[in-house]
């Protein structure tokens, strides 16, 4: 079994900014998809929800871009567009959710996991392990080990092997969660078929 995922911040800086989407998905070892699971979350800073291009929030310029285009930023607007006036209210609401969102995943993991840790996967994953770790310590420390299965590491180690061919397929990033997940299990699958075993 695999537990791949892919998260969506305000930006880069793992001590500053947010994560705004997380998707898991369950495979088996062959690849073949078992389940998934995807939440959104409300970014710390009340203002983003309403303006990304606020100077008070940890929203990097290039993300606002991204995640409008991708329609995210939509998305959270919708889901979490109380009418609270007050910071003090919208952070009470913030951990609220963030909890939920904790139990929500910790769920789905538990009816996945088969009673033991599993290695991290995904794209260039230790950078989504990083915000996971610091947002949701207990949830990684319960089903997953400190090691990552990288597909990226795996692509570019094949590009330097002599009559390695990149697939014709051009995937370009969607910017949510569970299309990239989706899409590193497909990059996994076409890396595997160069893999054989006396």
């Amino acid at each position: 079994m695999m537990i791949w995922t892919d998260i969506e911040t305000t930006g880069l800086n793992y001590q500053h900014c947010d994560i705004l989407e997380i998707a898991f998905v369950v495979t088996d070892n062959d690849l073949n998809v078992l389940g998934h699971h995807t939440e959104l979350i409300p970014p710390y800073s009340r203002d983003t929800l309403f303006d990304p291009n606020s100077s008070e929030v940890a929203f990097e310029t290039a993300a606002v871009a991204m995640h409008e285009k991708s329609g995210l930023i939509k998305e959270l607007q919708t889901k979490f567009s109380w009418q609270d006036t007050y910071y003090e209210v919208y952070r009470d609401r913030f951990h609220t959710e963030l909890s939920r969102a904790d139990k929500a995943m910790r769920t789905f993991l538990a009816s996945v996991s088969e009673g033991r840790k599993v290695p991290l996967c995904g794209s260039s994953v230790h950078f989504d392990r990083r915000f996971l770790e610091r947002d949701f310590p207990e949830l990684m420390d319960e089903f997953f080990t400190h090691r990552n299965i990288d597909v990226s590491s795996f692509k570019e180690y094949f590009k330097l092997l002599p009559g390695y061919k990149e697939s014709s397929t051009s995937r370009v990033s969607t910017h949510r969660a569970l299309p990239d997940c989706f899409d590193s299990i497909a990059t996994m699958r076409e890396l595997s078929e160069h893999i054989k075993f006396n």
